[in-house]
């Protein structure tokens, strides 16, 4: 991390938990998943990495080159779902906090 973004994301936090506490939550959320996955991922990658270092015949590396592809597509992809449905739901509840304070009734407008 840079130092201009170590200073500027406390600075994000803070913007977010002003305008939205909701909102600051959520994206603290959403960062601990996309954390966790990353760590993940390299975790798999690297164990990936010394089976490629061991393996003894080409057929070997074939079968983990392939098994290594479809895990991290799939894994890809669900992450990809998750961080979709989690937005979209972040989206609706934020949107629906927003109007809840604010919302007006029809019969409050004198004539």
């Amino acid at each position: 991390m840079t130092k201009s973004t170590q200073t500027e994301t406390p600075a994000l936090a803070a913007m977010l938990n002003t305008f939205n506490p909701h909102a600051s939550t959520v994206w603290a959320e959403v960062m601990n998943a996309q954390t966790r996955f990353i760590m993940d991922r390299l975790q798999k990658d690297m164990e990936a990495q010394k089976a490629v270092l061991t393996c003894r015949d080409p057929s070997q590396l074939l079968q983990i080159q392939s098994d290594f592809y479809q895990s991290t597509i799939a894994e890809y992809a669900e992450q990809t779902a998750r961080m979709l449905k989690l937005t979209t739901d972040v989206t609706a509840k934020t949107m629906e906090a927003a109007k809840a304070g604010y919302s007006r009734a029809y019969d409050d407008v004198p004539l």
